[in-house]
C-alpha cells in the first residue's frame, strides 16, 4: 500500500470492517412462527452448547449456482 509517507507491505491483511457487526435477520417466511432457537453470528450466546445439536451448517456443502446460467448437463456418451 502506497502513504504519504512510503510504502507499506506485509504477509497477511485482516479486513476488519466490521461487515457483520449488525444482525441483518432477512424477512423469511414462518421465522416468527419458528420453535427453534434463532441465533446469529455477531450475537452468540456464550452458554450456547451445540455440538449436539443438528443445524444447516451440519449439512453436506452444495456447490453454488448461478442462477443466470441454466445447470450442466453431462456429455451423452
Amino acid at each position: 500500500m502506497r502513504t504519504t509517507t512510503g510504502t507499506l507491505t506485509c504477509r497477511y491483511l485482516v479486513n476488519a470492517l466490521g461487515l457483520l457487526a449488525r444482525s441483518n435477520v432477512p424477512d423469511i417466511p414462518g421465522r416468527d412462527s419458528f420453535a427453534g432457537l434463532l441465533v446469529h453470528t455477531n450475537a452468540w450466546p456464550a452458554d450456547l452448547d451445540i455440538a449436539a445439536r443438528a443445524s444447516a451448517s451440519s449439512a453436506p456443502a452444495r456447490p453454488a449456482r448461478s442462477s443466470s446460467s441454466p445447470p450442466r448437463r453431462p456429455p451423452s456418451t
